[in-house]
């Protein structure tokens, strides 16, 4: 399925039933043709218990599939599986995960393989705004601004909790893993085996309670202003198995600001 020219503010696809599958899709959109104010993703999906698998998107001038609930729904969506993806050329995000700013959550998603190449505006996974028990694992991105991130847009009832990252490749993204958030309560954040070539400000973790950082890998490190790893407000901090390759003289390899209950257990350099 393909958007015509210049049609904006329309999916392709938008569930609101319980317990949908969609499976096996090729959906083009028309990012070269629609401006980011009349930007929309090609699935959007309302309600939980979702699946979403072996999908192919290109071109979309929002994301690929973005879970967020309707606008004035009373309930969280919980429950759902995202996984296969495989995206070129998007405006936004491949997969995104919001709660919104109403006050729902998202609660009990897994998201599994998926690869973006050519992020304009953002990366492979989003989530965001009110989010717990979230699980994205095998994800690669290639030019865009980060492969995952986990932010808010300054609402109260945006905490993200207890989300896991794992086998996350990024290769010349900004960021691999950022945490845009504001002071909301997030925590329980934890990477395990994260690589980065050639990315700029490879993790950029702020606001988060209980960080977990494991098997963490930085090549090719391409900035002389900013670090390869930064962290900001963040409380009970642990790296286990850093290596960090070409960090440029100008920078440290780790930077901290208000930074409590950190602990580092391994750094080495890669010959």
């Amino acid at each position: 399925a393909r958007l015509p020219v210049g049609l904006g503010q329309t999916s392709l696809i938008e569930v609101t039933a319980e317990g949908v599958t969609l499976v096996n899709l090729e959906l083009h959109g028309n990012y070269d043709s629609v401006d980011q104010d009349n930007r929309a993703a090609l699935i959007n999906i309302y309600r939980g218990n979702f699946r979403v698998e072996r999908c192919w998107f290109f071109d979309s001038s929002k994301d690929g599939v973005q879970i967020s609930p309707v606008p004035g729904a009373t309930e969280d969506i919980s429950g759902g599986v995202v996984r296969d993806i495989t995206a070129f050329r998007l405006g936004r995000d491949a997969v995104s995960i919001s709660g919104g700013v109403e006050g729902r959550k998202i609660r009990n998603v897994t998201v599994d393989n998926v690869s973006l190449i050519k992020g304009y505006l953002r990366g492979a996974v989003e989530i965001s705004d009110g989010t717990d028990n979230i699980v994205v694992r095998n994800v690669y991105a290639e030019d865009c601004v980060y492969a995952v991130d986990v932010q808010d847009h300054r609402r109260e009832c945006a905490s993200n909790t207890n989300v896991t990252l794992e086998n996350i490749h990024a290769v010349n993204c900004k960021h691999i893993v950022r945490t845009a958030n504001s002071e909301r309560g997030h925590a329980g954040l934890t990477l395990r085996n994260v690589t980065g070539q050639h990315c700029e400000l490879p993790v950029y973790i702020h606001n988060t309670e209980s960080v977990s950082i494991s098997s963490l890998k930085i090549s090719g490190h391409t900035s002389s202003e900013n670090p390869p790893i930064r962290f900001r407000n963040c409380q009970n901090v642990v790296l286990d198995n850093v290596e960090i390759e070409s960090v440029h003289f100008a920078t440290r390899p780790i930077t901290q600001v208000e930074v409590t209950g950190f602990s580092f257990i391994g750094m080495k350099p890669i010959p």
